[in-house]
C-alpha cells in the first residue's frame, strides 16, 4: 500500500473518530426522513444513510469541494467545476457559467450535462432554456453537442452516414405529454423498449413517429447503445402515434 493510500486511510479514520456539529450549509439540505433515516443531498455533497458519526468527514468533504469550485472557476476549469457537483445539481452548475462560455465550448459541455443527466424531463423548462440558445448559432457550434464520433452526421453525406434531410424519428412515452420531450431516436425497437420499460406506471405504452429536418437537430449521441436524436418538440413534424399493450 503507497504511502498516498495509507494518509488517506489514516485521516478517513482521523474523520470518523471526530464528534462535531453538523455544517449549517450542510444542515439545512438534510431529510431525517428518508427510506434509509437521515440524508444530505448538498449540490457537492451527498450523503445517504448519514449518522452524526460521518459530520466531520462530510463536513470536510464540503469544504474541500468549495476550494476546488472556487479553483476551477478562477482557472475557467469549466469541466472540473461543473462535475465538481453532484449529479442531479449539474445541470445548475451549467446555468450558472453558461453565459461566460465561447459558442464550442457552450455545447461540448452541455453536450456531456446531457449525456451525464438522468432527469432530463423533470427539468425540461431549464433545458429548453439552453436548447434554444441554438436559434441564434450555426450549426457548425451546435453540432458539438454531440461528442466527437458522432458529428459526422452533420458532415457527411446521406450516401456516407449523414443524416437525411428529413430523417424518421421515434419517441416511447408513457405520459400525457410524452410528446413535449427532447430525445428521440433513430430505433424504433428501443423507442417501444423506453415506453414499455416501467408497465407498473400509469400511462399506455405509446411510441411516436415523425420527422425532423436535418438543420432542426440539435445532437446526435450513439452512446448507451442508444441512437438518440436531440430536437426541439415544435421541430418534429408528421407525426403519429401507436399503443402498445404491456408484456
Amino acid at each position: 500500500m503507497s504511502n498516498k493510500v495509507k494518509d488517506h486511510n489514516n485521516e478517513l479514520m482521523r474523520l470518523l473518530a471526530t464528534q462535531e456539529e453538523l455544517d449549517d450549509e450542510l444542515q439545512q439540505c438534510a431529510d431525517d426522513n428518508g427510506p434509509f433515516g437521515m440524508s444530505i443531498r448538498h449540490p457537492l455533497v451527498y450523503s445517504i444513510c448519514h449518522n452524526p458519526q460521518m459530520n466531520a468527514f462530510v463536513n470536510a468533504q464540503l469544504k474541500q469541494k468549495q476550494e476546488a469550485v472556487c479553483r476551477a472557476e478562477q482557472e475557467e476549469d469549466w469541466t472540473s467545476y461543473i462535475y465538481l457537483h453532484e449529479r442531479p445539481y449539474r445541470l445548475d452548475a451549467f446555468n450558472e457559467i453558461c453565459w461566460k462560455l465561447e459558442p464550442q465550448v457552450y455545447w461540448e459541455l452541455l453536450g456531456d450535462v446531457w449525456v451525464d443527466s438522468e432527469n432530463i424531463y423533470q427539468n425540461r423548462e431549464e433545458w429548453r432554456d439552453l436548447l434554444e440558445f441554438s436559434d441564434g448559432c450555426h450549426t457548425e457550434d451546435r453540432m458539438y453537442m454531440s461528442r466527437e464520433e458522432d458529428r459526422q452526421v452533420f458532415t457527411l453525406t446521406p450516401e456516407k452516414g449523414g443524416l437525411l434531410p428529413e430523417t424518421v424519428i421515434y419517441r416511447g412515452y408513457r405520459h400525457e405529454d410524452g410528446l413535449d420531450g427532447f430525445s428521440w431516436t433513430l430505433d424504433k425497437a428501443r423507442a417501444k423498449w423506453f415506453a414499455k420499460r416501467f408497465p407498473h406506471q400509469d400511462g399506455v405504452a405509446t411510441v411516436a413517429t415523425g420527422k425532423v429536418k436535418r438543420e432542426h437537430v440539435l445532437a446526435y449521441h450513439t452512446g448507451r447503445g442508444e441512437l438518440e436524436i436531440v430536437a426541439l418538440p415544435e421541430h418534429v413534424f408528421d407525426v403519429s402515434v401507436e399503443e402498445f399493450e404491456d408484456d
